[in-house]
């Protein structure tokens, strides 16, 4: 069972602390928290200790952040330290960072608070343990140094049994070794690693360094107390080790003790751990771009499909209007793959068994690759259930294959498995952000020209391709990894120059029911004269909203805000039929508006449009009976939607 995090909150709002921390429990955290609001509070908390992370507002009544941070480091220096904040600008964000803040949250931007408290929280657990495992090898090498000056027979039996590797090697060559050392180098026996050159041991990078170590310590002189660097195993593979050396004395002649521990597994989870927060930062960039673009896309693409619909069929300028309409949805769908890779897109979630999808996709699959190339699935029995949107998981199954068939260009085996799979703790340790449980594995493997450590690196990236100008957009991987990640999911690439690659997703196994997946639109009438209510904030998309829907018959009303809206049915003016709203507005988000709404309105229907989600969007959304038209959208899928939702009728996906 997770232990909960114990959090001082220093927050003298109470609304909003109860915000926060109903947002940390939404986002599953199991904590314990204790709110304080004044200065004499914060330090008596402060006293009593027994904290694993700090909450702070920067603005007090006589008391600011500043203080508060140094305060908390002065008592608490490794306890992480979060500003939770209505607004901090780029000077001040720079100032706390300096005096040691982890990191700030704004108020209006909460939703990546979860996120921001567990990366602090998982790092510190990570520099406690680091500092452990540091300090163990301190200790063991100064009672290896004592013990060294005992007898031989008490050396031994300390030595053999360390959990440290231990090597004495002298003129390069290695005169002893115990058992922890012959696993770190991969030999069953520490015999086997006796007469061994050294430096066959360290990679070519990492022997000028050691060599100018082992020369001065030999003279005399001090080495560095801890290096790391990278190893060569017996059978070639790199490994991270961690290592120190002290000058010791063997059969009279002056020798070199090195104490190793392998770090591998904590470099490799830092290295994922950097990848992940410049993914992360990449796309949100990626989804801010993509949000402007589909409100732009929304005018433009909307406005062009009404002009055809006005156009005789003969008229010079359907020509060119056409191609305006075709041009903007090339540029939606790479919209709609940014949003996909940034995890902004809105997901329609269902209860799947992922064997279906596959059974469902393998005669289009197959067409999409050639015929040198063998296609197989190994669908595993009795498959659990996953809770995502079925088009996406088509998308994501697609890319996959599509990858693997261009990384076989004269041909190879293809290969489809899915799975149940239960990971363990010791396998999650390996990669970051996994979590031990059951899952559903899908796996993409072929027998192509594999990837080398570079282009694994940037595998995921958007715009990033090995393939020539003009043969791709670099927007496949990116676009399933926004997708899986979004889905609660991980996907990880194994793969080796000139020996293949899988890929393997892993999403989260679910007990619920499947249901049956929505239908498409039925043969319904578009046009209706109900009263309309739509709220959005660009005016551009709000004035041609309202102008499809006046198109077919609707009365509209138009509000910029939630503020807006919330007037307008307090004054019942209208009898108003449908809520047609953005999900992100200033001031109220829409899902918040829709919440006031239903307080006195409890049977009011609701449309979303939305350009992405920025994780405002979740399941209990789904659960209000809220439904969603994506921007940028038609005047025909606009009016089909609505009424639709007006009749209450089943919606497609």
């Amino acid at each position: 069972m997770e232990t909960p995090i114990r959090i001082l909150h220093l927050e003298d709002v109470a609304k909003d602390a109860e915000l926060i921390q109903e947002i940390l429990q939404d986002e599953g955290l199991a904590f314990q928290a204790s709110t304080v609001k004044t200065r004499a509070e914060f330090e008596a908390a402060l006293q009593q200790g027994e904290i694993d992370l700090i909450l702070a507002d920067y603005n007090l009544p006589g008391f600011d952040g500043l203080s508060a941070l140094a305060l908390a480091k002065a008592s608490h220096p490794a306890v992480p330290f979060i500003f939770v904040s209505g607004s901090i600008g780029e000077e001040l964000a720079i100032e706390i960072s300096k005096n040691g803040a982890t990191d700030y949250v704004l108020k209006d931007r909460l939703a990546r608070l979860g996120t921001v408290v567990r990366r602090a929280r998982r790092e510190a657990l990570e520099k406690t343990q680091r500092q452990k495992a540091e300090a163990a090898l301190r200790a063991s090498q100064e009672h290896a140094q004592i013990l060294l000056l005992q007898s031989e027979q008490q050396f031994r039996g300390i030595f053999e049994n360390s959990i440290q590797g231990m090597i004495i090697h002298q003129d390069s060559i290695v005169r002893i070794a115990n058992l922890a050392a012959a696993r770190i180098f991969g030999y069953t026996d520490p015999g086997q690693l006796v007469g061994v050159n050294i430096w066959e041991t360290v990679s070519e990078e990492a022997q000028s360094a050691l060599k100018a170590s082992a020369a001065t310590l030999l003279a005399g002189g001090t080495a560095p107390d801890h290096n790391e660097w990278q190893g060569i195993r017996q059978d070639g593979t790199r490994i991270w080790l961690k290592n120190s050396v002290s000058l010791t004395v063997w059969e009279n002649k002056p020798a070199i003790c090195g104490f190793y521990i392998d770090i591998t597994q904590r470099q490799n989870m830092e290295a994922q751990l950097r990848q992940a927060q410049k993914m992360e930062a990449v796309g949100q960039l990626a989804g801010g771009v993509a949000h402007d673009f589909n409100n732009l896309l929304c005018v433009i693409n909307g406005r062009a499909q009404m002009i055809l619909n006005r156009l005789a069929a003969d008229d010079p300028l359907r020509k060119n209007i056409d191609l305006i309409y075709k041009t903007g949805e090339r540029a939606a769908n790479l919209t709609r793959q940014l949003l996909a890779f940034s995890r902004r897109q809105v997901l329609e979630l269902k209860v799947l068994d992922l064997n279906t999808v596959v059974n469902d996709l393998e005669s289009m699959l197959r067409r999409l690759i050639r015929e040198d190339i063998a296609f197989t699935t190994v669908l595993g029995p009795a498959l659990g259930r996953i809770k995502a949107d079925p088009g996406q998981m088509e998308q994501v199954l697609m890319n996959l294959v599509v990858n693997a068939r261009d990384a076989m260009p004269t041909g190879g085996k293809l290969s489809v498995e899915t799975a149940n799979v239960e990971l363990s703790d010791v396998y999650c340790r390996g990669y970051a952000g996994l979590k031990p449980g059951p899952y559903i594995m899908l796996a993409v493997s072929d027998t192509g020209c594999g990837m080398d450590d570079n282009v694994k690196a940037h595998l995921f990236e958007p715009f990033f391709t090995t393939k020539e100008q003009g043969k791709g957009t670099g927007l496949g991987l990116a676009t399933v990894y926004g997708i899986v990640k979004q889905s609660l999911g991980n996907i990880f690439a194994e793969s080796e120059l000139g020996k293949g690659t899988t890929f393997k997703v892993y999403l989260p196994r679910t007990e619920l029911k499947r249901a049956a997946l929505s239908g498409h639109y039925p043969s319904i009438e578009s046009h209706g004269t109900e009263t309309i209510l739509v709220v959005e904030d660009d005016e551009s998309v709000r004035d041609l909203t309202c102008e499809i829907l006046q198109s077919y018959g609707y009365s509209v009303l138009l509000a910029r805000c939630g503020i807006e809206a919330l007037s307008m049915y307090e004054k019942k003016i209208h009898t108003i039929h449908l809520v047609v709203s953005d999900v992100i507005l200033p001031k109220m988000s829409g899902t918040d508006l829709i919440v006031r709404l239903r307080q006195t309105q409890p049977k009011v229907k609701v449309l979303f449009m939305s350009g992405y989600t920025d994780q405002m969007v979740d399941e209990k959304t789904f659960d209000l009976n809220m439904h969603f038209i994506q921007k940028p959208f038609t005047p025909k899928s606009m009016s089909l939607k609505v009424r639709a939702v007006l009749d209450d009728a089943q919606l497609g996906a």
